[in-house]
């Protein structure tokens, strides 16, 4: 059978998106549209706890087919990007990017299918059959993935690209409990190393808080 994690994805004929609504709940009904409008349903997972849902809407084997045949596809990485744990001697509004990603894939893997061990009314023969179609559907990020990722991140964090500036404002105002606008905020990045940034605004002049609040 073609490893279905390495044939190419023609962007005109797939679709890599969540399965589940603004509540959380699985959209059984949009996964059949996106089945009937694509060659390829890919979805976008939170370690596979959209699965059960399937199967209960689809059954064990309905589920195992669409994967074997690649009607459906599961992208599902425990690796991102995002700020590490503060440095001994880190300045006050500087920060470092890292890699962060599962320390043992296998056991992330393991560990994330584990629920579906337990389906009520799946019997062990199609239990194997689903978990062995899931895991030969993944589509598996390589190696080089996470270096582009921070690559990207950080030149996209220093030209100040559309839409971080209104995050972080987004993000101020909930930690802060203060109303605070695009307008409001004032924010310079700069590089000072390699994947260490510094900022430069004026947060804390508008909205005094302490240090360890940064």
């Amino acid at each position: 059978m073609t490893d279905l994690r390495w044939v190419p994805v023609d962007i005109r004929a797939s679709l890599l998106a969540a399965c589940t609504g603004a509540n959380g709940e699985v959209d059984v009904g949009g996964i059949l549209r996106r089945l009937l409008l694509f060659d390829r349903y890919i979805i976008k997972s939170a370690r596979f706890t959209e699965l059960p849902k399937l199967v209960e809407a689809f059954g064990a084997d309905g589920v195992a087919n669409m994967l074997n045949r690649g009607a459906l596809a599961i992208e599902s990485n425990p690796v991102t990007v995002g700020e590490m744990a503060p440095l001994k001697g880190l300045a006050l509004f500087t920060y470092q990017l890292g890699k962060i990603k599962a320390a043992d894939y296998e056991w992330w893997l393991d560990h994330c299918l584990s629920p579906l061990r337990n389906l009520p009314n799946v019997g062990k023969f199609k239990t194997t059959k689903l978990i062995n179609a899931v895991e030969r559907s993944l589509k598996v990020y390589p190696a080089s993935f996470l270096d582009k990722t921070l690559a990207a991140t950080s030149r996209d964090v220093l030209a100040n690209v559309p839409g971080i500036r209104r995050t972080v404002a987004t993000e101020l105002e909930k930690r802060l409990g203060h109303r605070i606008t695009e307008e409001d905020l004032h924010l310079t990045v700069y590089s000072e190393g390699e994947q260490q940034l510094r900022v430069e605004t004026n947060v804390q002049r508008l909205y005094p808080f302490r240090e360890s609040r940064s």
